[in-house]
């Protein structure tokens, strides 16, 4: 019986130091896990091919990281207060967690979205499943591991601050570009279509006749084709777009 009080008041209590290895220990599984989670996304071919799903972009995966290692940190280190088997429960409870969020994307995200976030998901778990345990019990007081870990945690901090301040509402398909293009250097409207894997594409498409399609290189985008849509318009209907991120 004491046994049992003593273990339900660890759980309960945790100490200070209790507290900064599970966090720290955290943070050594978060700072390559989001290097490796960033590399997968890109490493998986596009279901839609250059489609790409916003929803998987670095700053969503950096934060979905970071939840999933703290939440995974602080779980393992309850149950090995309260449970015999703390790294099956945790195990567990990772695949519940990875089921439960490739079944919200198939059923609230576009097309395709489950199915290009499961191998990230599948990793992002996996490893944290193998690493966190060995890691809040012994929390590492290398000094390689401690700069390696403030380093990427440090950039990767940076990328998310950073791609945050470049995000804003987009404003959905108007017939308007999101700055002014002079009408004497391309006298077109610009249109906007949204796929169904979430990328907003810009496009222009004038003229009538036979249809030219015009695809710019990287970097460029649609207005390097403007002088010759401009001289082939009165004969040709001619279409250029921007690749998704690209321009407008």
């Amino acid at each position: 019986m004491s046994m049992e009080v003593g273990t339900s008041s660890s759980a309960r209590h945790w100490t200070r130091e209790m507290v900064v290895g599970t966090v720290w220990a955290a943070c050594v599984v978060w700072a390559p896990l989001v290097v490796v989670a960033n590399i997968v996304v890109e490493a998986v071919p596009h279901v839609r091919g250059i489609g790409f799903f916003p929803q998987l972009r670095y700053v969503v995966i950096t934060s979905a990281c970071l939840i999933n290692t703290l939440a995974a940190a602080c779980l393992y280190r309850w149950l090995v207060a309260c449970s015999n088997r703390p790294r099956s429960l945790l195990s567990g409870y990772l695949v519940a967690v990875a089921l439960v969020v490739l079944t919200l994307m198939d059923i609230l995200g576009p097309p395709g979205l489950a199915r290009a976030a499961t191998a990230p998901v599948v990793v992002v778990n996996l490893i944290s499943a193998l690493l966190v345990p060995g890691l809040v019990e012994s929390p590492p007081r290398r000094k390689w591991v401690v700069v390696t870990t403030a380093t990427l945690g440090f950039i990767e901090i940076f990328g998310v601050v950073a791609g945050l301040g470049t995000e804003h509402p987009l404003t959905r398909a108007t017939g308007e570009s999101e700055f002014e293009i002079p009408r004497s250097m391309l006298d077109a409207q610009q249109r906007f279509i949204d796929l169904p894997s979430g990328a907003r594409i810009h496009y222009v498409d004038v003229g009538s006749g036979e249809t030219l399609l015009f695809l710019h290189g990287n970097p460029s985008w649609s207005f390097q084709w403007r002088e010759l849509i401009g001289g082939l318009r009165g004969s040709f209907r001619c279409v250029t777009l921007d690749y998704p991120g690209f321009a407008l």
